[in-house]
């Protein structure tokens, strides 16, 4: 899964992503960010572009490269304001090389 800050409908959310194991398919999910918190020691806060890492209770941790630079907090018990499934396209491969799709991956 990969978390995400993004700028969406004219508002902050995570965005997350995480694909099917079964089917080549990914669904995205966005939930509405509810606080940001700066960095205590460098005051720099959390901004659309930026990785998420989960902390649990509703809570990520923003990092910009290597860099922590505060925390995102949603409403745990709130359901995503949007979803998205979307196709993964099939790799490219030689004329007769058979893929699959299994995991995830």
């Amino acid at each position: 899964m990969t978390d995400t800050l993004v700028m969406w409908a004219g508002a902050l959310f995570v965005r997350c992503e995480m694909p099917h194991s079964a089917e080549p398919l990914l669904t995205v999910l966005y939930w509405r960010v509810r606080q940001i918190t700066a960095n205590a020691y460098t005051g720099s806060r959390p901004e659309a572009g930026d990785a998420l890492t989960r902390s649990g209770g509703g809570g990520f941790a923003a990092r910009r490269g290597d860099c922590p630079i505060g925390s995102v907090e949603l409403d745990p018990s709130a359901e995503a304001e949007h979803v998205e499934v979307l196709p993964v396209p099939a790799p490219k491969v030689g004329r007769g090389t058979p893929t699959r799709w299994r995991d995830g991956r």
